[in-house]
């Protein structure tokens, strides 16, 4: 499984495990320095970025540490001063408490032992050896061959089929949380992702992460296409406040974004053009800019720079009250709300953007 780095911190209100200690015991051919090998995971419930080094004496290593709860981990080996492509030299774990072994020629074929948590890891990786299996056939494939984007679809739609099966079989492991969490996507189907949150049991739930995952669901129910859009206040770049009720009566597009968002910055030239194309057929932009919470990115200046030095010509506001309100994860993101307040559709960007404010308003100048 690939690390995924999320957008935002969640707020995370309970404390239920205690901080347990952990060690890491490894044993990888005959290896010697200069090579090492790193551990790294993200700490729950912050996700503050772990990481550790050991040399490798004749193979051997050892990673002594704590964590509040299980969390996926990797392990790698860099030889020489370097890492080596390919993926002999990774492996994945779980970081959990008690003594956790692992032992082998390389790292991807390493067995590993210690933790309920690593067991069902395990399990999981046999559920999905068949699906891997073809899907590596496939990707040796020129990605140009007739059929293979549809193929390629199927065996992610296999995939989320073993996740579903092994969530429902194995409702107190933190690896499911870790599935449902991860791998559905930052902006999944409520209707797929709630009811399995909900098999889950108290001991995952009623973790820090549980909870706000929970709230999180709450939040995409809310959102939910007819609902009406959740009203809230914020200030714009003069400081004033400016609510989403202000809009009614007029079709809204609730665009999210961030400064240090990449993708969100470069699609601000296909937004004034629209907005050009619509402004006075009772339409709206509504550009909600999220707050960069670690300090490291950007801040309340940098965003109203950018907003003057784009000459962006709507609404704009700052904060991360909508961003909590909504369950926003990942940008950009757009909700559009009719004149009633409804929510009428989600994520339409750019040309399909365009096709759906001309069937609503008639077409373009």
């Amino acid at each position: 499984m690939k690390k995924r780095i999320i957008t935002t911190a969640l707020l995370l209100p309970l404390v239920v495990f205690a901080q347990e200690k952990y060690v890491i015991k490894g044993a990888i051919g005959h290896l010697n320095a200069p090579a090492k090998v790193f551990l790294w995971y993200q700490q729950l419930p912050d996700f503050a970025e772990v990481t550790d080094s050991a040399v490798l004496s004749n193979g051997s290593f050892e990673f002594k540490g704590a964590t509040q709860y299980p969390v996926e981990a990797t392990l790698c080996i860099r030889r020489n001063g370097h890492f080596v492509n390919g993926e002999n030299e990774i492996r994945y774990l779980y970081v959990e408490n008690g003594v956790i072994t692992v032992t082998g020629d390389s790292l991807i074929h390493a067995m590993v032992k210690g933790g309920i948590e690593n067991s069902h890891y395990q399990a999981l990786q046999a559920l999905l050896k068949p699906v891997k299996e073809r899907k590596a056939a496939l990707y040796r494939q020129r990605p140009t061959q007739e059929g293979y984007q549809e193929k390629a679809s199927r065996f992610r739609a296999e995939e989320k089929a073993v996740y579903t099966q092994f969530i429902r079989a194995h409702t107190s492991s933190f690896v499911s949380f870790h599935l449902l969490r991860y791998e559905f996507g930052k902006k999944p189907s409520v209707d797929e992702v709630g009811p399995l949150f909900h098999l889950l049991s108290d001991r995952i739930k009623k973790t820090e992460p549980g909870t706000a995952y929970g709230d999180r669901i709450a939040s995409w129910e809310r959102t939910k296409l007819g609902n009406p859009a959740p009203d809230f206040t914020l200030t714009d770049t003069l400081n004033k406040p400016v609510s989403l009720s202000d809009f009614k009566g007029k079709y809204v597009l609730l665009n999210f974004w961030a400064t240090f968002c990449g993708p969100c910055v470069l699609e601000k030239r296909f937004l004034k053009k629209t907005y050009a194309s619509f402004k006075g057929k009772n339409f709206e932009l509504f550009d909600v800019s999220v707050t960069d919470k670690s300090g490291k990115y950007g801040d309340r200046g940098k965003w109203v720079s950018m907003v003057r030095n784009f000459g962006l010509p709507w609404v704009n506001v700052y904060g991360d009250t909508a961003r909590e309100l909504y369950g926003i994860e990942a940008f950009p993101q757009n909700f559009l709300i009719d004149p009633a307040g409804k929510i009428i559709a989600h994520d339409v960007h750019i040309d399909s953007l365009d096709k759906k404010l001309e069937e609503l308003l008639g077409h373009q100048d």
